[in-house]
């Protein structure tokens, strides 16, 4: 095989293999009874035959028995996995389901329709040898369920990130999810439902992904972009203000109704999502902390030392860990944060309140560039903490550059994972970024591509979504082209 088209058939994989190896050769067919044979350990063979028969028929409607042989190798990543392709046979070896839905995945992504037909009646593939293993076991994304996005568009963003190989989805409702506890911490004229959220859970789970809630326990209490001006509850219910710092953008950490309020809803929504391994606390951002008539008479690292520890061992009694974003223990003022993202004010005091908080919380750190272009680059921030003795994600955003050099450096300086962030720009040119180069490089950091077929993948989620055929829901956007810009 020319090197041109093996370097055409490795850019269509994303993430990107650690070995993949294309021979000349004739094709294999995905058609009705096509050998498929499985190498998974004994007690595995049922779960992995029902996947793989399953997966057939879904992908490519292909109606065969999977048979299952004896792993030999038990040397296999319990992600990862082992393709041979051959013309008369598909060979699978992966030691888990996640492994055997993994090496599917690639194979979605490598599989092409026949040629020289009008309408194709089969799907092929080139003879192969690909063993395969992700760098980094926590892969996350984070996502932002807002009152302007539709649950049709939720679920694809949770399918792209599953195709991409994430293992892990964060998943914050801003204001729109109704609590049986709370019904007033919500946008009362945008909620969702809830068998909308248990739907996109149930979901997560059987793609093979862990769902983590987030609630933010500190800034960001109105569950509105500071921009807006939007509140989530003041809007409905302006007489439980003295739960909110004046201006209600941080939670009053002094006032003991603010804890119960905080413990009814995490603990309602953990139910919902299943009791995951993990918690999300936010805590970013949260200006104006600790300044009303009460809090600003108390030291602030005390305050919030004691409203973290207490979440912290909520969701520890529930097996969970919790999670936090990283700018609210690092000072602004301080020379060795000069061109990174922090947020903490000298005034408040509380650079030295990492020390206190317990090990096992997992500090997220949002970089969104590259500080020192012109240099090596360095993230101190997440050395800070992995040096001071806990987990730490590498937090990148919509910067290419950035987020590529930010998880390699997490790969060199094994921290825990990634956790790629998303926001509200999670559709158009920013979705290769989010859902391509994150996945990518969490998987393979070493990759030497990044884009692969993006329109192809995001085609597939649509069909996989029922979304295809409808123009608004198919692609990377509602619109092509706004229709406020035409002209009357």
């Amino acid at each position: 095989m020319t090197e041109r088209e093996t370097n055409i058939l490795r850019n269509r994989l994303v993430p990107c293999p650690r070995e993949a190896v294309f021979s000349d050769g004739a094709d294999y067919c995905l058609k009705n009874g096509c050998a498929v044979t499985l190498c998974v350990p004994e007690d595995l063979a049922g779960e992995a035959k029902e996947y793989a028969e399953g997966i057939l028929s879904e992908y490519w409607q292909v109606t065969t028995e999977a048979n299952c042989a004896a792993l030999r190798k038990k040397r296999i990543h319990p992600e990862g996995y082992e393709l041979t392709v051959k013309a008369e046979k598909l060979t699978v070896s992966a030691v888990s389901v996640a492994g055997v839905r993994n090496a599917f995945r690639t194979l979605r992504q490598l599989a092409e329709t026949e040629r020289n037909v009008e309408h194709f009646s089969c799907y092929i593939l080139p003879p192969c040898e690909i063993r395969d293993a992700p760098a980094m076991d926590f892969r996350g994304i984070h996502f932002c369920w807002f009152p302007e996005t539709p649950y049709w568009e939720m679920e694809k963003q949770l399918r792209l990130a599953a195709y991409m190989k994430f293992n892990y989805a964060v998943i914050e409702p801003w204001g729109v999810f109704p609590y049986k506890s709370h019904p007033e911490l919500v946008f009362q004229d945008m909620k969702i439902k809830r068998k909308e959220m248990k739907k996109l859970v149930r979901l997560a789970y059987e793609l093979g992904v862990t769902p983590i809630p987030q609630i933010n326990i500190f800034g960001h209490a109105s569950w509105a972009r500071s921009g807006s001006g939007k509140h989530a509850t003041l809007g409905s219910h302006p007489e439980l203000a003295s739960l909110f710092e004046p201006g209600g953008w941080a939670w009053c950490l002094s006032n003991p109704a603010t804890r119960e309020y905080l413990t009814d809803i995490i603990e309602e929504i953990m139910d919902v999502f299943g009791n995951p391994p993990f918690f999300h606390a936010g805590c970013d951002e949260a200006d104006h902390m600790a300044t009303c008539s009460v809090c600003r008479k108390r030291p602030a690292m005390e305050l919030v030392r004691d409203h973290l520890t207490y979440f912290h061992d909520l969701a520890a009694k529930r097996g969970a860990r919790m999670l936090m974003w990283h700018d609210m223990l690092l000072e602004r003022q301080d020379p060795r944060w000069k061109g990174y993202i922090v947020c903490g004010e000298k005034l408040d005091g509380l650079a030295g309140l990492y020390k206190e908080l317990p090990k096992d919380i997992v500090i997220c750190d949002w970089q969104y560039g590259q500080p020192n272009p012109e240099s090596k680059i360095e993230w101190p921030t997440s050395v800070f903490f992995k040096k001071a003795g806990f987990d730490v994600l590498a937090c990148p955003w919509t910067d290419q550059t950035g987020a590529r050099k930010f998880i390699r450096f997490a790969a060199e300086k094994k921290l825990f994972g990634v956790l790629q962030t998303t926001w509200h720009r999670n559709r158009g040119f920013s979705m290769p970024v989010h859902y391509v180069i994150a996945g990518n490089r969490a998987w393979n950091p070493d990759a030497d591509h990044d884009f692969g077929n993006v329109a192809l993948y995001i085609q597939q989620i649509d069909s996989d979504a029922g979304l295809f055929a409808d123009y608004r829901t198919a692609g990377r956007s509602v619109w092509q082209i706004v229709p406020e810009s035409y002209p009357d």
